[in-house]
């Protein structure tokens, strides 16, 4: 068993629940202020983009409400329409209907909606395989509207020099860059098929897997500012890093927030001593104080409440190995007042609280805790179930179940340690 995936949705298998379609939220788009009304937790479902705007620290999580100005509303009328239909609509026209799928691929990509863009990338192909043909002045417009290693480029750069008229056309009159038509020239080297072949969309969701390790570069890029705490307490940060481990802040800086322009967040609510862990962590994937001691219990909960906030799988998946192991070091087990806090700062069913009851049942002693003081109603009713299961399968309480590495960890659909 592993942890719910922080990542948006990616695979038409998964649907919104019922659940998804409760409380709603305003989106101001265009010149004109248009207003849609929509379902926050499904724009979520949907989207890292919208999960970090409205589940964040930012303004718009508090005014439930967050303005595109500079969007188009047809684009967005349509947006509306895929998000409760998962249809795309659009023109009729051939011409249009490609320009149209493209817009919308680029929007799923400003927005962070991955199912969106395999939609439109599989209409594209789907598209293709009906006319035999790709209008090749579509490419700088795409390579324009994109970045360097994007899906969209490689599938369109596929597609042309799959059904291009060579004797017709030449790239260098049509006003490609030399970087499309150096890709063009691999492409036609390296296909040998009459036909395009599909091009998978990459997973866009924050580092969960300790193989998974940042390239050098991101240790070069430009850096951003987190003020934090009352106190108002400035760290500065590489800002690739913080994108590589954070769905969270990469929707701040690489979205079109205040935040990414300023190069600058403000996270006043948070303790400055975690932040100084997680940063700690973030460098050197270590779980440990500044002088390189092991952190306490109410450190490692609050670390991983830290993780949960701003989405950063990998640093949760690292706080709770360092439960487990902090649990076999200490003879006397988890710090029962722990739990109180792990309780009220998570919601029901998180790996965090399953690890808790684990942690006391399995490997500390109760006999005489002052139940109480330290425990509410939930917890003990928690303590119970646990404790009634290890009964069941003749589990002595003192040695904890067998459990797969990643348990208790928190990943995507098919990620392992």
């Amino acid at each position: 068993m592993t942890g719910p995936s922080k990542g948006a949705v990616s695979t038409p298998g998964r649907k919104p629940s019922a659940e998804h379609f409760q409380g709603t939220v305003t989106v101001i788009v265009g010149r004109e202020k248009k207003a849609y009304i929509l379902h926050k937790d499904l724009l979520c479902f949907y989207s890292d983009y919208f999960r970090a705007a409205f589940k964040g620290y930012f303004k718009e999580a508090a005014e439930s409400k967050i303005e595109f100005f500079d969007e188009e509303t047809d684009l967005f009328d349509a947006y509306q329409v895929w998000l409760y239909t998962r249809e795309l609509p659009g023109p009729s026209g051939d011409r249009e209907n490609l320009h149209f799928l493209v817009d919308m691929w680029y929007f799923g990509d400003q927005y962070q909606t991955p199912l969106l863009q395999n939609q439109a990338i599989d209409k594209i192909f789907a598209r293709l395989a009906k006319s035999n043909y790709f209008d090749p002045d579509m490419v700088p417009v795409i390579y324009a509207a994109t970045m360097a290693g994007s899906p969209l480029r490689k599938a369109v750069i596929e597609i042309v020099a799959c059904t291009i008229d060579f004797e017709k056309w030449s790239p260098s009159t049509t006003g490609w860059t030399i970087e499309s038509q150096t890709t063009f020239v691999r492409c036609i080297m390296s296909t040998s098929s009459s036909q395009a072949q599909k091009t998978a969309v990459p997973s866009t969701g924050a580092v969960s897997t300790p193989n998974k390790t940042p390239p050098n570069k991101h240790f070069r890029g430009g850096v951003v500012t987190a003020i934090v705490g009352p106190d108002k307490k400035e760290f500065t940060v590489h800002r690739d890093l913080l994108v590589f481990y954070s769905d969270y802040f990469r929707a701040a800086f690489n979205g079109s927030f205040i935040e990414a322009t300023n190069k600058k967040i403000d996270l006043l609510d948070v303790n400055q001593e975690v932040f100084e862990h997680f940063i700690t962590w973030l460098y050197t994937r270590k779980i440990a104080s500044d002088d390189d001691q092991y952190l306490g219990w109410d450190d490692l909960v609050n670390l991983w409440v830290f993780g949960d906030q701003f989405q950063v799988p990998m640093l949760q998946n690292c706080v709770m190995d360092e439960l487990f192991a902090k649990g076999n070091r200490s003879k006397l087990g988890l710090r029962l007042s722990a739990t109180k806090p792990a309780y009220e700062k998570t919601a029901h069913g998180s790996p965090l609280r399953k690890a808790i009851i684990e942690l006391l049942v399995y490997r500390s002693e109760l006999a005489n805790a002052d139940f109480s003081e330290l425990f509410t109603f939930e917890i003990l009713q928690d303590i119970m179930r646990e404790t009634i299961i290890a009964r069941k399968n003749k589990v002595a309480c003192a040695t904890a179940p067998k459990r797969d590495k990643c348990f208790f960890h928190v990943h995507g659909k098919d990620e392992h340690c």
